[in-house]
């Protein structure tokens, strides 16, 4: 029987596991731990760096080989040399697979694994509890309290993606410009949104994705807790605006720091595909406000007609992207 000679890297955090749902082939949908097949004059830490740079846009530092997995399907045999390793730089941005999970030991169950992983997960569930902190060490990518931040790939955008995301918020003062003057007035409401308007969320995420825009999100303990979209086309003329069309963070995790980090990415995006400054239709709420001009945002200089038209109580900022 043919052997194929396989890497898999048991990517680590805050005692939880990095686990992805495969995207295409005969094992479609079956969940395992990213890596691939070493080739001809590679070792296998050599393939799982090169693999995980191929299939997640990450570079990642290979720790000890912690389990060797033989296993017979029916047309081949594999052998899988699976490593500890951890994230040097990148944001596990999936372009393979179909979806990503964090995963802790006592979660290990909740999906289903390929075949050749069931007794690698026995092993990682019997495994001491010091074994996952202990290799976890350097790690770079991750920000403190566990919150971590990664862009998002069109494939993992669905609702299932938000199962855990707050998006209510009770409003009752907010900035409005009456008579060309910019005044705080009283308009007590509740924005929270409909599973129809996630639905929409996720079909305009998607396009964000597909059309070159950039998506990313925050994740806590593995839900996702706030995300950050901006669209690719530039706009307005001189300004060379990019719109920043979306920045959500879960009712539980606000004044967190979520936003700002958010926002800086979102900024650092526009700024290397040479935007001047990033456009925002801002919800009216005064804490909404707030946000925005402790970033640093003003009143645009150009409004966009769509925008206005579509949100007619939104405020039309802009963010002047630093030049260094």
């Amino acid at each position: 029987m043919k052997t194929i000679k396989v890497a898999a890297a048991v990517i680590t955090h805050n005692n939880q596991i990095f686990a992805t749902q495969r995207g295409y082939g005969e094992f479609k949908d079956g969940w395992e731990f990213p890596g691939g097949k070493v080739e001809a004059g590679e070792t296998p830490q050599e393939a799982l760096i090169r693999e995980i740079r191929e299939e997640l846009d990450t570079e990642i530092e290979v720790g000890e080989l912690f389990d060797t997995v033989e296993y017979d399907y029916p047309a081949f045999h594999l052998s899988m040399d699976c490593f500890f390793c951890t994230v040097k730089s990148g944001s596990l941005v999936l372009k393979e697979h179909e979806a990503a999970k964090w995963l802790t030991r006592e979660s290990l169950d909740s999906v289903a694994w390929l075949p050749a992983d069931l007794g690698l997960i026995e092993k990682l569930k019997r495994s001491s509890p010091e074994t996952l902190p202990r290799v976890m060490e350097g790690t770079k990518c991750f920000i403190a309290d566990a919150v971590w931040y990664r862009q998002l790939g069109e494939r993992e955008l669905n609702l299932e993606l938000f199962a855990n995301f707050v998006r209510h918020q009770k409003v009752d003062m907010c900035r409005r410009k009456i008579d060309g003057e910019w005044k705080t007035v009283a308009d007590p409401f509740t924005d929270d949104w409909t599973q129809e308007e996630y639905q929409m969320l996720v079909r305009c995420l998607k396009n964000t994705v597909l059309t070159g825009g950039f998506v990313c999100g925050a994740f806590y303990r593995g839900a996702l807790k706030g995300f950050v979209s901006v669209e690719a086309a530039l706009f307005g003329g001189g300004h060379r605006y990019m719109d920043l069309s979306s920045i959500h963070v879960s009712e539980d995790m606000r004044g967190k720091g979520i936003g700002r980090s958010l926002f800086e990415k979102a900024s650092a995006f526009a700024k290397q595909k040479g935007a001047g400054r990033l456009y925002i239709s801002a919800h009216s709420a005064v804490e909404t406000q707030a946000f925005y001009q402790s970033m640093g945002c003003v009143e645009a200089q150009w409004y966009h007609r769509e925008h206005v038209e579509r949100e007619p109580y939104d405020c039309q900022l802009e963010y002047r992207l630093r030049v260094e």
